[in-house]
């Protein structure tokens, strides 16, 4: 069993919906539908914002090193079996589309998220019970105005922000028995007068 990357998709719009509730993961070009499908409305409500990945970069050359680095050992139902977890390095791109039908509004929403993600520049992934955190770097603000497919409303303004993971990872896990026990045997050697310990037998 390994991750996958939508967890990291899911990640970042759970984040985002900390903070503000329309949000939407999907392409700038199918962002109304899918907004629509999403909040089960007839007409979409701004501001609003949605989220994309656009780019995932493998770094297979480093996977044998990579695999060594992250590796970790969390319990299982079983006790004589310890779960060994390894990571493979993958970097992610992202999207960020911030939706308005004014100016003031877009700038607004710009100024909270790029405080929201300075603060707190994180996204966290659960696996096998364990969290794994791992930082979000920002890129340059894009300003873009769109003309509405909504007749009634005007001008769309859509201000987009890249983002990345770039040490995200994919994770593995092995089962690893553990050792059971050893029998240890005593016996005081009367000449050196010391204790001396003899490993008897290993199961």
């Amino acid at each position: 069993m390994t991750t996958i990357l939508y967890n990291y998709d899911k990640a970042l719009v759970s984040k985002f919906k900390k903070v503000f509730p329309r949000v939407v993961y999907s392409p700038v070009d199918k962002f109304f539908d899918r907004y629509l499908l999403s909040s089960n409305n007839d007409s979409v409500k701004l501001p609003a914002m949605s989220v994309w990945r656009t780019n995932s970069e493998f770094h297979p050359h480093n996977a044998p090193s990579q695999l060594r680095v992250a590796n970790m050992r969390v319990p299982t139902n079983d006790p004589m079996v310890a779960r060994q977890i390894y990571s493979m390095q993958v970097s992610l791109s992202y999207q960020l589309d911030l939706w308005t039908d004014n100016d003031i509004d877009r700038d607004d929403l710009l100024k909270e998220i790029l405080y929201f993600l300075v603060k707190y520049p994180n996204i966290t992934i659960r696996y096998q019970d364990q969290n794994f955190v791992f930082p979000i770097q920002i890129g340059i603000p894009d300003d873009i105005t769109d003309i509405s497919r909504f007749e009634d409303t005007g001008d769309i303004y859509r201000m987009s922000i890249p983002l990345s993971v770039p040490d995200a990872r994919f994770m593995f896990y092995d089962d690893v028995k553990k050792l059971k026990y050893i029998n240890i045997e005593l016996y005081v050697d009367d000449e050196f007068d010391d204790i001396i310990e003899i490993p008897k037998e290993v199961e």
